[in-house]
């Protein structure tokens, strides 16, 4: 069974990716220099998620 944390985090970091999507490509910089360990956790998150999908989906990487 998934903990709530799971959701939390998920959560949160919907919020952040929205946020980011929403900013200009000047503000993503500054904030990304401004926030490194933000930034650091929010795509280090995305990967993880990316990776967790080519696994699901293709089974291996590189596909089929």
């Amino acid at each position: 069974m998934v903990g709530i944390e799971f959701f939390e985090r998920t959560a949160d970091m919907a919020v952040k990716w929205k946020e980011y999507k929403s900013m200009s490509a000047t503000d993503r910089i500054g904030w990304i220099t401004s926030n490194p360990a933000k930034a650091f956790e929010l795509f280090s998150y995305l990967d993880g998620r990316i990776v967790s999908y080519e696994i699901e989906t293709r089974g291996r990487w590189g596909g089929k």
